[in-house]
């Protein structure tokens, strides 16, 4: 008499729960196993050089971007001294270390889309900046065209003049006062600066802060350190978005400041991406 109960039958078969189980384990076991085989064999991608492992599984990287904090570019640069101009990074990318491809790549003519991994690592669908198709990124980017023309540029140079002479003056104090000035935190005032008064038309004026924004630097860090739970983990960009924002600040109370200039900016121009944006163009 068996002690494991009959759970139904298969083509006539009495299946057990053990043997179901082992049924739908050797059928995973399998499958990983095809797919081990494609990648590292069939791909088209199999005969690029780069770790055995990198090919196999996105674990590796994910080990590297949010156990070891982000460090993968680091580890890119490692396998390019491994193994040459052309690594294969992950099961699907590769990653070229040579300027004289650069030209052939972003040549005018290349109709490419973007990886998916690339455009959902910032947690912003529907905006042309995160589109993947080449046709529809250029239809979504083509209004923003005028805005960064030669000409738009030309005209914009009085005001980048300005947020530059505030930054020499904010050096020449410090050195007056001989107090050390992070230039970190200058030249990211100073873009941002620069950004937030050509895309809002209402400059935020860091570099006249005591702190040169200090805040919006922190922002930017956790903005970064956010980018690669998202790349890996997509469901948490949703997850978070769907939060209240009491919530999300007692998980995060480095966000108030973001919230706060993505309600205003969302007021001001019925977008809460815009803010978003100045922080990403960075």
């Amino acid at each position: 008499m068996s002690a494991v109960p009959m759970v139904g039958f298969l083509h006539g078969i009495p299946v057990s729960w053990l043997s179901l189980s082992l049924l739908i384990l050797g059928a995973f076991a399998a499958y990983t196993a095809a797919g081990a085989f494609y990648r590292l064999y069939i791909s088209p991608l199999a005969k690029f050089p780069g770790p055995k492992i990198a090919a196999l599984t996105y674990w590796h990287e994910f080990y590297f971007d949010l156990v070891k904090g982000g460090r993968f570019q680091g580890r890119i640069a490692e396998m390019h001294e491994q193994y040459g101009p052309i690594v294969r990074i992950n099961p699907e990318e590769l990653h070229i270390q040579d300027t004289e491809f650069y030209d052939q790549l972003y040549r005018r003519d290349n109709k490419l889309d973007k990886f998916p991994g690339q455009t959902k690592m910032f947690g912003m669908p529907g905006i042309f900046f995160t589109t993947e198709t080449h046709e529809l990124h250029r239809q979504r980017r083509s209004p923003y065209s005028p805005f960064f023309s030669k000409k738009a540029i030309s005209d914009m140079s009085g005001s980048v003049k300005d947020r530059l002479d505030t930054l020499c003056y904010r050096l020449r104090d410090s050195q007056r006062q001989a107090q050390p000035m992070p230039l970190g935190l200058g030249y990211i005032a100073l873009t941002t600066d620069i950004i937030s008064h050509y895309a809002l038309a209402d400059c935020y004026h860091l570099l006249e802060q005591e702190d040169l924004g200090r805040d919006y630097h922190l922002l930017f860090l956790s903005f970064l350190q956010s980018v690669h739970f998202i790349k890996h983990l997509s469901f948490i960009s949703a997850l978070m978005q769907a939060l209240p924002d009491a919530v999300m600040l007692w998980l995060r109370p480095s966000l108030r400041l973001a919230m706060h200039l993505m309600k205003v900016n969302k007021d001001r121009h019925g977008n809460s991406y815009v803010f978003t944006l100045t922080i990403v163009s960075r």
